[in-house]
């Protein structure tokens, strides 16, 4: 920042109007005899930018010259290539008035902004500089400065510490060292929380070594239980059968209440067989029989006609005797064997009503 014209306006001892034009100088020197305003034109130059002085940073109205009725303050300066005007006015009674002007060819600007605050914080953007660090660096008040050249070298070195701030590095140095112990506190709190990580990244290994051998399980146990439903379902079905073969073998044993014993149909079925046999047999003999008769009536009617004399009369009445007698046994053979086959028939439906 370089200032290049100051116009001062009942501020402190400057009561009428006065302009400071700095501008094409690069040094400038400001001197004079004790109370001639020397450091009345610093102080004007630091409220300007700032809105206040090293001595009244609170109450500005203190700056006004005592037979004024305001303060006026103006300084043009140059930051960057660019020329800014600040304009700050004071009254005893009224509003004050505070502005930022950015200066381009000669015309007048209208303001960048108008509020004390907002002028104060655009110009800190501006400069880089706050106004304690602006009162370090810039500017060295009368006593401190003559304090400085008279006391010894230590003395010099707080001196200096002050004027330039070196106390705020000290503690500045103060509060690294808390943070720095602070930071290794929070280190040793996290290497402790990186030991209780890989536990719990161990942990979760584990876990999931477990789970995907519980995973293997479950699938194992889903197939056995598979193979269980269709067990289950098997037995079922069998158990639906087991009982429709009981309920059968009940029907069953109902029937075989109402049939003969199993002894008596053993012993009907085999005299049934039995007479099945003997009536074939019965059968064959009376056809036998009935052959037999009608050979023997063929060889009667032969002997009658053949035979003429009593001898021969004698002789054939005797062969019809004997012809007679197997006629009757022949009769009683077939009764037998009729009688025999209707004991045949009956057992016969006996054994289909028993099936």
């Amino acid at each position: 920042m370089r200032p290049l014209e100051l116009v001062i306006e009942g501020f402190r001892s400057f009561g009428e109007r006065t302009v400071f034009d700095w501008r094409g100088r690069r040094l400038v020197g400001i001197v004079g005899p004790i109370g001639s305003g020397k450091s009345s034109i610093l102080d004007a130059i630091a409220f300007a930018l700032y809105g206040k002085t090293p001595v009244f940073e609170r109450e500005s109205k203190a700056l006004i010259k005592q037979d004024a009725d305001h303060l006026r303050v103006a300084l043009t300066f140059e930051v960057d290539g660019r020329r800014w005007r600040v304009l700050r006015v004071v009254r005893r009674r009224g509003a004050s008035q505070h502005a930022l002007y950015r200066l381009e060819g000669d015309a007048e600007p209208p303001p960048v902004c108008e509020r004390e605050r907002q002028v104060s914080a655009r110009i800190e953007r501006l400069l880089g500089l706050d106004f304690a660090a602006f009162n370090r660096s810039v500017m060295l008040a009368q006593n401190r400065f003559a304090r400085f050249l008279h006391a010894p070298p230590g003395e010099r070195d707080k001196v200096l510490k002050g004027v330039i701030g070196l106390g705020r590095v000290d503690d500045m140095q103060a509060l690294a060292k808390q943070r720095r112990q602070a930071a290794e506190l929070a280190v040793k709190g996290l290497e402790g929380q990186l030991h209780g990580v890989e536990e719990d990244r161990r942990r979760l290994v584990e876990a999931r070594r477990v789970l995907a051998a519980s995973t293997a399980r479950a699938e194992r146990l889903d197939g056995a239980a598979g193979a269980l439903r269709q067990l289950l379902e098997e037995q079922q079905e069998a158990e639906r059968q087991a009982h429709a073969a009981r309920s059968r073998l009940a029907e069953i044993d109902q029937l075989s209440v109402r049939l003969p014993a199993a002894d008596e149909i053993d012993a009907c079925l085999d005299a049934a067989r039995e007479a099945g046999r003997g009536r074939r047999a019965a059968e064959d003999a009376q056809d036998a029989a009935r052959r037999h008769l009608a050979a023997c009536e063929d060889a009667l009617a032969e002997t009658v006609a053949e035979v003429g004399s009593a001898a021969d009369q004698a002789r054939a009445a005797g062969a019809l005797d004997r012809l007679e007698t197997s006629r009757r046994l022949a009769a009683e053979r077939r009764r037998q064997l009729e009688a025999l086959a209707a004991e045949i028939e009956r057992l016969a439906q006996r054994r289909q009503r028993a099936a």
